[in-house]
């Protein structure tokens, strides 16, 4: 899997985007520069990480005539030009004399992992790196050099716009601690300096979708009026039937296009400014995690058409006020003229185990606008327990002594 890694024109160091000056930026020698800038620097970057990733030759560290900086390959393994069929006599042995039932297992087990786990050479330090298929964009765990996987984001699966961050790993934290400390109760090593340094910057991949849509209601609805005169309570019931027909217009309705378990955490801190969107390009994803589209169009769907109904229908029943109540009989929301842009949006996630449990959050990368359930600590509850327990019983005891 060949990587890329924005350098420094100045010092060859690496570049990573900064969401408080909103340039990519040079932690080395300060300097800072736009995405012009970088396309001039860099002319055939974009190029290179377009590519298939199967397409690219050359040997992991080799950057060729028209490679910039930053790139490399997954080196072979040793052995890899060797002839597959060919095999020494104890080999050979050992096979014959392994259960089928027992040779099959590992080879299942291996399929499974290179089907969903990328392997790729860090072009700074040259450890060998793993991490899931979906990852687009990611660190080197050994020298945190930021590294693009090229080819993740290319043809199909090449985003429309991104959103860049805007609120800084520092802010994220401030903000999240700043929660945490109106919480009486959770656990005190929740909120500690090493847990909130666990704060990762993701771009996570979103389908926007604008249509028309064609929807009709019907509904019943009743007015329930009641009054008195003298000693006698009058009660009044109107019935109604409602109609409603029309065209509504949607607008960047969101699905979320990455199978996650917590996908909840992450839709829950919509809404984006989408006017800030950009045009994709692959520098916004320099020192942030990126995770590339898992569902097509096709897939996603089906989960557009409900949040377009869900939002269709509520916005029917809006113009329906002034009613004591409202049922609705039928409704139908048919969407045409869709329009998808595949955008990424940013996202902060952090997760905390506690008690066996894993709790996930996420702080929207542009407002930051947190989402995720806090753990409770026993220990504090406990405390709080017992603590009223002991203030009554000393409140009996006190009233039996003045008694």
């Amino acid at each position: 899997m060949a990587v890329v890694t924005y350098k420094c024109p100045n010092c060859d160091g690496p570049l990573t985007f900064s969401p408080e000056r909103q340039r990519f930026v040079c932690d080395y020698c300060l300097s800072a520069f736009t995405q012009q800038e970088l396309d001039k620097a860099f002319p055939q970057m974009d190029d290179i990480l377009n590519q298939p990733a199967d397409t690219q030759g050359g040997p992991a560290g080799q950057a060729g005539a028209q490679t910039p900086p930053g790139f490399a390959k997954r080196q072979a393994s040793p052995g890899a030009d060797e002839s597959p069929n060919a095999q020494s006599a104890p080999d050979a042995q050992k096979e014959a004399q392994t259960p089928p039932s027992a040779a099959q297992a590992p080879e299942e087990e291996d399929a499974a992992f290179d089907g969903h786990a990328v392997e790729y050479i860090c072009p700074s330090c040259g450890a060998q790196v793993v991490c899931e298929d979906a990852t687009a964009a990611t660190f080197c765990y050994y020298c945190h050099n930021p590294v693009v996987l090229a080819g993740k984001l290319s043809g199909d699966l090449k985003p429309d716009r991104v959103v860049p961050f805007e609120v800084t790993r520092e802010q994220a934290m401030e903000r999240f601690a700043q929660l945490c400390s109106k919480k009486w109760f959770v656990p005190k090593d929740f909120c500690t300096s090493s847990q909130l340094e666990k704060m990762t910057g993701v771009y996570f991949p979103f389908w926007l979708v604008d249509a028309d849509a064609q929807v009709q209601m019907s509904a019943n609805a009743q007015n329930v009026r009641t009054w008195n005169t003298g000693n006698t309570q009058y009660t009044e019931t109107s019935f109604y039937h409602l109609e409603r027909a029309g065209y509504m217009q949607l607008t960047d309705v969101p699905i979320l296009a990455s199978l996650r378990q917590d996908a909840s955490r992450i839709t829950g801190v919509y809404p984006y400014d989408l006017s800030s969107a950009k045009p994709f390009h692959m520098a916004y994803l320099s020192g942030f995690m990126a995770q590339k589209r898992e569902l097509d169009k096709e897939k996603a769907h089906p989960q557009f058409l409900s949040l377009a109904n869900e939002f269709c229908q509520r916005r029917l029943r809006e113009t329906c006020s002034g009613y004591s109540s409202l049922q609705v009989q039928s409704f139908s929301a048919t969407p045409q003229n869709e329009d998808w842009e595949h955008t990424l949006l940013p996202v902060w996630t952090m997760s905390y185990t506690h008690r066996g449990k894993t709790y996930c959050y996420t702080v929207n990368g542009q407002n930051g606008k947190i989402c995720g359930k806090l753990p409770l600590s026993g220990k504090k509850l406990l405390a709080l327990f017992f603590g009223i327990w002991g203030g009554l019983f000393l409140l009996c005891l006190l009233g039996g002594w003045l008694l």
